[in-house]
């Protein structure tokens, strides 16, 4: 995700989940299908179309408006470069901010995606030049208003 750092979600992840949310990020490594409702809102496998390979995916069943947040485990270099794919197809999409945290600061919104954006994974590279030195690295996605909000993230 990060230069010198990259998260494929394929091993042991460097993440963890913000355990007061109402929702969760799950670990995937083929279609995601909407869990209550038999369709299909999610990619047929992860960014790099490598059979068998991870990406995690937030499902949204029975989960309107809800948050789910996934934070690196240590400090990273924010000098560098973030970059990381999301698939965002349902027309419950709500919310994905990407937030850094420089190490004696507070959490800063970096970028915002906001409603359904396609049906493939969308790219995104920030310059993270200007967030300071070393820090942590969060997703906060908060679901729309129905239950077709699933929401993926991979690189």
């Amino acid at each position: 995700l990060m230069e010198d750092w990259t998260e494929t979600f394929d091993a042991e992840s460097g993440w963890y989940q913000d355990v007061d949310d109402e929702g969760e990020f799950e670990e995937s490594d083929s279609t995601t299908e909407h869990a209550q409702y038999g369709q299909v809102f999610g990619p047929s496998g992860d960014y790099s179309g490598n059979a068998g390979s991870n990406y995690i995916f937030f499902d949204a069943s029975g989960m309107n408006d809800k948050v789910a947040t996934i934070t690196t485990c240590e400090n990273v270099d924010l000098g560098g470069t973030l970059t990381f794919a999301y698939f965002a197809a349902g027309s419950g999409i709500g919310t994905l901010e990407i937030q850094v945290k420089p190490e004696g600061g507070a959490f800063t919104t970096i970028k915002t995606i906001s409603g359904a954006q396609g049906t493939q994974w969308n790219l995104v590279t920030e310059n993270l030049q200007n967030a300071g030195k070393m820090g942590l690295v969060r997703f906060h996605y908060h679901s729309g208003s129905n239950p077709f909000g699933d929401l993926s993230i991979d690189h």
